[in-house]
């Protein structure tokens, strides 16, 4: 059978070479599929810019003159702002000075609170002593009650 065999051999370059061609083909088949949705796109804005070329037409027309009364109207809030701009300056410093103060209160209140939590968590441990300090007299007190009892009952 040495006759009949067939041998079949590649080489890398020709492996390569057709990876890369396969890999050029579906890039190419991307880039067509690419190209035709861009183009269906470009198509339909161009349909929308021709249906309507005459508002598109008139709101350019119209874009100097709006422009022309945003300059006035800008001019004539330049001109409010200059002529209030001392008072704006007296009404944020009062208004800041107010905040300042109430910073202050809200410490102070705070601090107070705290105070007061600290005194009653003191006034509470001072209490739970006495009570516990009472309650271990009374105990020894019945001890020598009942000791009291039994000499006194024999």
């Amino acid at each position: 059978m040495p006759g009949n065999e067939m041998m079949f051999s590649v080489s890398l370059n020709g492996l390569l070479l057709a990876v890369l061609i396969i890999v050029a083909i579906v890039a190419l088949v991307y880039l067509i599929k690419v190209l035709s949705k861009a183009s269906k796109a470009v198509d339909a804005v161009s349909e929308l810019l021709e249906k309507n070329k005459e508002e598109l037409d008139a709101t350019l027309k119209t874009i100097p003159t709006i422009t022309g009364k945003t300059d006035q109207a800008l001019g004539q809030v330049s001109k409010i702002l200059d002529q209030s701009s001392p008072d704006i300056v007296d009404t944020i410093s009062g208004a800041k000075d107010t905040v300042i103060s109430v910073s202050r209160l809200t410490t102070d209140a705070a601090d107070t609170v705290e105070y007061l939590a600290a005194t009653a968590i003191d006034t509470a441990d001072s209490l739970s002593s006495g009570v516990t300090k009472t309650n271990s007299t009374l105990s020894y007190v019945r001890e020598i009650a009942k000791i009291a009892k039994d000499v006194i009952g024999r």
